[in-house]
């Protein structure tokens, strides 16, 4: 147990080999356990050893495990200018959880060609089994490394962090000024790096300035984002730089006001990648569907950045150098399909990670024909009896006297099947809401993963409920099928489904106590008139589960502020608020009760629009979880003692039988009168006397107010609940499907009286 646990400390902190052998530590191992013995250094090596052959082969066991891996490559220099090669791969396990396992570090003395760098890669993919495994390579732009992944024939995809600093490296050559202010940057910061003296000298001038002292940052070579660091460190430390040189006695001359001026404007103009360099750096998620969006939001970034700064000559420059090989970058990653796909297949980004339309629309032909193929090879790999079930069922007629025109129609049918089942389905999968983007992918294939799909011919009289029972394993008293309005189609008493019910080439949905949700569609194959068959082809799918995240937040400073995220999966039968509400207790990992409201601190309730799926799996609709205690706290907050409290709350309980009779009663104004007149001897907060009454569209006192049906409550001023219909066919409180609104007859007058109050 002890020997373990000095292996343990040696591989987790890097600790020498030697350290059993200094005299501290072994009197500390002899206070801790005065019987304990502790292992020789070679003793304690060959244990650190057992310990690495049992990790790798646990690594490799679970490399071997995939079914594709992509590596990520590159040489680098130790400080004793040794060369070393680094291979890192990249998969997908079987619960759908991206893995990164470290192949090797190893110790490179040949010259760094091609030849030398691809049997270096093979040499490791062969120790892993993984060499037929390997569907992509991901190395820096450099010309022998290019010709390295030629030689191993796989797929190459540049790093998109050299990428980017391949960018602005070019960019910075190109601006006439821009090398020698950073020359003349680098040699100041050098100065305080280099030099005791200086570096002493800055650190006072910073605590006579009250300030936090702060060492100076020197810029690298192979790192453009150190030369942003650097002129970032250098501009917030100027006041102390400048008193700092005054009193050293050196030749070098500070930088005048101009040149802060361009140094400051060209961090503003740099500030994007260098959020871009961070961001890509520290991905721990899938990284190549992130590509083209995000040099497109570069790209934008640095556009507007343009158009509304008023930049020196040195930075305009730069900007216009950068825009230009953005561009020209751009152009080239929207046409690899190496990246377009994973881009489209992101649900985060789908169709809106791209730039160029032409390229979007090809992307997304491209991802149809790739779909068609896999159900090609689907329908190919089926068992014999099932693809017996395919072929129409010709009636009349020699069978051997037709048989070459009914095999040129079974194939003519079954391809265009393939090829409208693969565009209704890329179709159905674009026309979703994307989710959020600080949400996991992965996530969501794994709850959206296909299961099988099969195709089928039926005829007519065999399409029944015991047929499709057994084709899609539900049970016959509870299977019904809707259709894409989500309308339900019964079948009749005979147990069959009428072709009446039934569209052509349309998709329904088959459910049933085994497997809800699963997706299939009938296409007659001759005119509904004259038609004795039906084509049903099923895409069999794992039940529809959903994710959303939910911001867990608290109360700072009268503030609704978020201190985590935490995402809850739910199936259909689970989009209720109660149920939302104990998956969150779930995640939290306590027992304290939750409110869930939206972004302005409104309840949410239950009700017929906040239950199902519609509501629920919005991303783009933040909810929020707060403590149910914090929450009644929060909204007592007005108040100044516990007279005015018990008021308060005796106010509130009348504004809230107010929201229960306001269909058009004549009592209405009358009570609201007297609440205004009432609360004028009470010092409330007129933000928490008119919550109740704030048009939830324009956020004023309500004119006009309009009640909504589907969530029983006043929702806003008449013309801005019609602005709002003429674009949204949602209920703007609680998005149900089919809102209907009434004004409520006699509050306006009343509401006037209260909007009157300051």
């Amino acid at each position: 147990m002890v020997d373990e646990a000095v292996v343990n400390m040696i591989i987790k902190d890097s600790q020498p080999f030697s350290v059993v052998e200094d005299v501290g530590f072994r009197e500390l191992m002899h206070l801790m356990d005065p019987n304990y013995i502790l292992p020789s250094r070679k003793a304690l090596k060959a244990m650190v050893d057992i310990k690495y052959q049992e990790a790798k082969e646990k690594a490799r066991e679970q490399v071997q495990k995939a079914v594709a891996v992509s590596l990520t490559s590159d040489m680098w220099t130790s400080i004793n200018m040794d060369a070393y090669l680094a291979v890192t791969c990249h998969f997908i396990d079987d619960e759908d959880q991206l893995c990164t396992t470290l192949l090797g570090v190893q110790h490179f003395p040949k010259a760094h060609t091609a030849e030398n760098l691809a049997a270096g890669h093979v040499q490791l993919m062969e120790e892993w089994g993984i060499r037929d495994k390997v569907k992509c390579l991901v190395t820096d732009g450099a010309s022998n490394m290019n010709a390295c992944v030629r030689q191993l024939n796989v797929r190459h995809a540049i790093c998109i962090a050299h990428t980017i600093n391949l960018i602005v490296h070019k960019s910075f050559d190109d601006v006439e000024g821009l090398n020698e202010l950073r020359q003349k940057c680098r040699r100041l910061v050098t100065l305080f790096r280099t030099s005791t003296t200086a570096k002493e000298r800055l650190v006072q001038v910073q605590e006579q300035m009250g300030r936090q002292p702060y060492k100076m940052i020197i810029e690298v070579d192979t790192r453009w984002n150190s030369t942003f660091l650097m002129l970032q460190r250098l501009y917030e430390l100027r006041e102390p730089v400048g008193a700092a040189l005054a009193s050293l006695k050196t030749d070098i001359t500070p930088l005048t006001a101009a040149e802060y001026d361009s140094v400051n404007n060209t961090l503003s103009v740099l500030a994007p990648f260098h959020q871009a360099t961070v961001e890509v750096s520290a991905e721990k998620r899938v990284s190549s569907s992130k590509v083209i969006p995000l040099m497109k939001m570069l790209h934008h970034a640095i556009t507007n950045k343009m158009h509304t700064m008023n930049a020196s000559t040195i930075a305009r420059q730069l900007g216009d150098n950068l825009v230009r090989r953005l561009r020209d970058h751009m152009s080239s990653l929207e046409s690899a399909g190496g990246l377009t796909m994973p881009t489209l297949l992101d649900p985060r980004f789908k169709k809106l990670g791209f730039e160029n339309a032409t390229r979007r629309q090809e992307a997304v032909n491209r991802l149809k024909n790739e779909c068609a193929n896999v159900i090609r090879h689907e329908a190919s790999s089926a068992p014999p009896d099932q693809l017996q079930n395919t072929r129409v069922a010709q009636s009349g007629g020699n069978s051997e006297l037709w048989w070459l025109l009914d095999d040129a129609i079974n194939s003519s049918g079954s391809s265009s099947s393939v090829v409208a089942d693969a565009v209704i389905e890329v179709d159905r999968y674009l026309a979703e809401m994307n989710i959020s983007r600080d949400e996991d992918p992965l996530v969501y294939w794994h709850g959206h993963k296909a299961i099988g799909r099969k195709t089928v011919i039926l005829k007519i009289d065999d399409m029944c409920i015991d047929r499709i029972a057994r084709i899609f394993q539900v049970t016959t008293a509870s299977l019904y099928i809707t259709d894409a309005c989500n309308v339900a189609i019964l079948p009749t008493d005979g147990g069959c489904f009428s072709s009446l019910d039934l569209s052509d080439c349309a998709h329904y949905e088959v459910h049933g106590e085994e497997a809800p949700s699963r997706q299939f569609a009938f296409r007659h194959s001759l005119p509904p008139s004259t038609a004795n068959t039906a084509q049903l082809t099923r895409a069999v799918s794992a039940p529809s589960s959903f994710q959303r995240s939910i911001h867990v937040s608290d109360i700072m400073d009268g503030n609704l502020i978020s201190i985590r995220v935490v995402v809850v999966r739910f199936v259909d039968a689970e989009a209720t608020v109660s149920v939302i509400v104990e998956k969150v207790k779930t995640a939290m990992g306590n027992s304290e009760d939750y409110i869930l409201t939206d972004t302005l601190g409104n309840e949410i309730v239950e009700s017929d629009g906040t239950t199902g799926v519609f509501y629920w799996k919005q991303n783009a609709r933040r909810i929020r979880a707060i403590e149910r205690s914090a929450f009644r706290q929060w909204r007592r907050r007005g108040s100044r003692s516990r007279n005015e409290q018990s008021e308060v709350l005796s106010l509130r309980d009348t504004v809230e039988e107010l929201l229960d009779a306001s269909h058009g009663l004549d009592e209405v104004t009358r009570k609201i009168t007297d609440f205004v007149a009432a609360s004028r001897d009470v010092a409330l907060q007129n933000t928490e006397i008119k919550q109740a009454f704030t048009c939830l569209i324009c956020r004023d006192t309500m004119t006009e107010p309009m009640f909504s049906s589907c969530c029983r409550s006043l929702v806003g001023c008449r013309m801005c609940v019609k602005e709002w219909g003429n674009t949204s066919k949602l209920c703007c409180k609680c998005r149900d499907e089919k809102p209907v609104y009434t004004e409520v007859a006699g509050l306006s007058a009343a509401l006037a009286c209260l909007k009157s109050r300051p």
